[in-house]
């Protein structure tokens, strides 16, 4: 602190310890401070004290004479020279001796002024007030330095500050374990010596090079750069290099600052793939990359469009392979919980003593087997959404529990009480006829109209065969690619057998037949051959003239042989179809040389 702010009572309550083996000297000496107005005065005639009494009372000056029994003053000093946290303490010798080499090994053993006996009232009055006011300024100095070195240890850079001679005074406790520093061989080394081993730390010396260069040529600016340091691991460090000025703005050193950054642009890195994988998944998801360009589908864009413009729950109905997953994605890339999580759950492959625990979770030993707590997918999927693929497979108890969970918007995990909040959309999908099995009383009808609330049905594939061409070429592309094959189109046969295919299982079924047709395809063009039997073996349709008109009797059979591949071999339902009786189309069948199988 500046001797300005020192007040006179902060100098009067100074502690200030005598010791002279001669009650007499202590007894003067006690007198004239107290007529100075100093207030804390400790005393003792025997110098084996002294230790305990700075240890105890912690003076900020010690009177110490030379000569005395048992232990001399040069004794004395050099203990107190040993006890670090006192080892500041000025000390004024009391002596009668006018040896000068006296005085000079008193200097050397840590004296800091002397007081010739007989005393001089003034001039002990003095003295004692110089040392006092040095010891206070020393001590304030010391907290400060303690405070900043406290500063410096706690923070994560690794700090380092070199004296305006350029000598190494300070490492704090993160550059010392960063770059594995050795303070017995570099304390104090020059700033030269200590650059010079510090760039050896480094995976480019001379772009460290460039960055002292830079900063000893602009010294009041700050420098900064990017590191990989090697040493004890790779790590990426941003360098700042500055002047230390003192309080009258005269430089007083330079200080040197690593931080590590290697975690925050780590960070960096996964906050940014993140979001690119974000935006890869709503653009994968999005329905405008499902294929389709036929009436039913642009409906069900429609649909996908409205539905995903709010929270509703909606129920997607068709049958299997069509792509209910799919169109659920799309609805949740759509809405505005696209950044949250879709927690896919298949109800019908769960096993029904299981499905619960699996939608809600349980607590640690809610039954057999349950060894710790686990989260359920409601809980899993916070903020997003949860798929209930194949929901009419669900238990009816679980029905009920689910019917609740939609109303109150809150579940209980298995084997717990409390209730847990939860914030999620639901979609439901089937490929059942809920509303039969509702009458059937395989499903529950509240649960049925909670979860109908935005129904929407996914069309067949035999519903749009305009799209196969369509999906044909799109899974072509994708399997040739991932087989490295280049089959860059379809024979007019294998496209017009796959045009015609019954398609039960609907996409997925042509998805795994143009997969199994990649693998088998030799040539740069997918051939009919490489299709499975079924597909092949079915009819060619009737050749159109050279005008392009086909004859009624052509088109009736074409339809014929269409409708038994669609509906099969139920003359009912195929006459039906056809908008036509049962006799009818026998009589056609006959007509046209067709079999039923």
């Amino acid at each position: 602190m500046p001797a300005s702010t020192l007040s006179d009572d902060d100098i009067r309550n100074a502690a200030i310890l005598i010791v002279d083996d001669h009650q007499e000297n202590i007894d003067l000496l006690v007198d004239i401070l107290e007529d100075a107005g100093f207030r804390r005065l400790l005393t003792t005639t025997d110098p084996r004290r002294v230790e305990d009494i700075v240890r105890d009372e912690s003076p900020d000056v010690v009177l110490l004479d030379l000569r005395m029994p048992y232990m001399d003053g040069f004794a004395v000093m050099e203990r107190l020279r040993a006890m670090p946290s006192r080892a500041h303490v000025p000390i004024l010798v009391l002596t009668a001796a006018q040896e000068r080499e006296t005085r000079l090994r008193a200097l050397a053993s840590g004296a800091n002024d002397f007081l010739s006996k007989p005393f001089d009232t003034a001039e002990v009055r003095v003295r004692i007030r110089n040392l006092i006011v040095a010891s206070l300024l020393y001590q304030g100095i010391a907290e400060a330095s303690q405070r900043l070195s406290s500063v410096l240890e706690a923070t994560d850079d690794a700090v380092a500050f070199c004296d305006v001679e350029g000598d190494l005074q300070f490492v704090n406790g993160r550059f010392a374990e960063l770059f594995a520093f050795d303070t017995d061989a570099l304390a104090g080394s020059s700033r030269a010596d200590f650059l010079s081993w510090l760039r050896d730390r480094f995976a480019d010396p001379d772009q460290f090079d460039l960055g002292v260069r830079a900063y000893e040529s602009r010294p009041h600016e700050l420098f900064s750069d990017a590191l990989d340091a090697t040493h004890p691991e790779r790590r990426i460090l941003v360098r700042q290099m500055r002047s230390v000025t003192g309080a009258q703005g005269a430089r007083v050193g330079s200080l040197l600052v690593f931080r590590d950054v290697t975690r925050e642009l780590e960070v960096a890195d996964m906050r940014s793939e993140l979001t690119r994988l974000r935006s890869e998944l709503a653009r994968e998801y999005s329905y405008r990359n499902i294929i389709g360009k036929s009436a039913p589908m642009q409906a069900l864009f429609a649909q996908i469009e409205r539905a995903g413009s709010s929270d509703v729950t909606v129920l997607i109905q068709g049958e299997s392979g069509t792509g209910k997953e799919l169109v659920a994605k799309a609805i949740h890339a759509e809405s505005a919980r696209h950044r949250g999580p879709f927690v896919p759950v298949n109800c019908a492959a769960i096993p029904e003593a299981l499905i619960e625990s699996e939608l809600f979770g349980h607590e640690r030993g809610a039954f057999t087997g349950a060894t710790m707590r686990r989260i359920g997918r409601f809980e899993q999927a916070k903020g997003g959404t949860v798929f209930l693929d194949e929901i009419g497979d669900m238990p009816l108890l679980l029905q009920a529990k689910l019917l609740r969970v939609l109303q109150e918007r809150e579940i209980q995990r298995v084997g717990g009480n409390a209730m847990i909040p939860v914030d999620v959309r639901v979609i439901a999908a089937s490929n059942k006829n809920l509303k039969s099995a509702v009458e059937q009383g395989d499903f529950r009808e509240d649960l049925y109209y909670r979860i109908a609330v935005f129904p929407t049905t996914v069309p067949a594939l035999r519903e749009r065969r305009e799209d196969i061409p369509h999906l044909v070429h799109h899974f072509l592309a994708r399997f040739a690619a991932d087989s490295n094959k280049s089959i860059a189109d379809v024979a007019p046969d294998a496209m017009r057998a796959l045009m015609d295919g019954s398609w039960q299982g609907n996409v997925r079924e042509l998805e795994n037949t143009i997969q199994r047709a990649v693998i088998l395809e030799t040539s740069g063009i997918l051939r009919l051959e490489s299709l499975p039997e079924s597909l092949a073996a079915v009819p060619a349709r009737p050749t159109p003239s050279p005008d392009g008109i086909l004859s009624l009797d052509d088109a009736e059979k074409m339809a014929l042989e269409q409708t038994i591949r669609v509906v099969g071999n139920d003359v009912r339902r195929c006459a039906a179809a056809l908008h036509i009786d049962r006799a009818t189309f026998y009589r056609k069948l006959s007509k046209h040389g067709i079999q039923l199988t």
